[in-house]
């Protein structure tokens, strides 16, 4: 074979090499920058499936101010009250302006993209509530679970939170002149709380995978091409769980 013939293969070779000692120290930067946790204060520490730093480490939805914690979701920030990594959940509260949006731009909670993804799920008691234009002949007569509030801008809202009862709703609701929404919320012990004391409750935020088991492996957590969690190890290959499951789903 002639010279030419073996640069010819030889180069190729090369660029894969490079690549792959590329990909090495990307995989080991990455270990390396999504190693430091923060926190806002004396709070529990922010750890995967959130973080700071760039996409792959975590969403980057929480943010400090001050002592207070905050996440954001469905285009407000919420009030972190606790994170249990062990039990992998976030209890979540709404802002005190919240009730205030309720009647200004209300919307569904409903997770999409990544955050859906990724396996994480929002739990708690759902709050149904109506915003209604104007009243009529059967929302002035509503079920006696059913309770109202009058918005600024004159528009009426009613919301009903009984877990255990199942309202009947009418036929023709939707001619109504009113959007249906349903949020979560957590007092369920008291179905006639008002709507301040109701949002109080908050609801939790939980995800499936298992972070304990990846890190006490040597790996580290993180989001892989496909947008769901893994467990990236020190050897470059990106295990499904952890670092000795065999389940290695592509190797540097």
């Amino acid at each position: 074979m002639s010279f030419r013939g073996v640069r010819f293969f030889l180069l190729p070779a090369l660029v894969i090499d490079l690549l792959l000692a590329s990909t090495v120290v990307s995989y080991l930067n990455s270990m390396n920058f999504c190693s430091s946790p923060f926190n806002c204060s004396n709070s529990t520490p922010i750890l995967f499936p959130f973080s700071s730093l760039n996409s792959s480490c975590g969403f980057n939805l929480i943010s400090c101010n001050g002592n207070v914690t905050k996440i954001r979701l469905f285009d407000s920030d919420f009030i972190v009250k606790r994170i249990t990594y062990l039990d992998r959940s976030i209890e979540v509260r709404y802002p005190a302006a919240y009730e205030t949006k309720l009647c200004s731009s209300p919307q569904n909670f409903t997770l999409s993209g990544r955050l859906l993804t990724s396996g994480i799920r929002v739990f708690g008691v759902n709050l149904t509530f109506f915003k209604c234009n104007s009243a009529n002949d059967w929302l002035l007569r509503p079920p006696s679970s059913w309770k109202r509030k009058d918005c600024a801008d004159g528009s009426l809202l009613y919301y009903y939170y009984s877990p255990q009862e199942q309202i009947k709703l009418p036929l023709n609701i939707h001619r109504l002149n009113c959007s249906m929404y349903e949020i979560p919320a957590g007092v369920e012990e008291s179905v006639s709380a008002n709507l301040s004391a109701i949002l109080s409750g908050g609801f939790f935020l939980r995800w499936s995978f298992d972070c304990l088991e990846c890190n006490t492996s040597g790996g580290k957590c993180v989001f892989g091409e496909d947008d769901a969690p893994a467990c990236y190890c020190k050897d470059g290959s990106v295990n499904h769980k952890n670092c000795s499951d065999g389940s290695s789903s592509k190797s540097a």
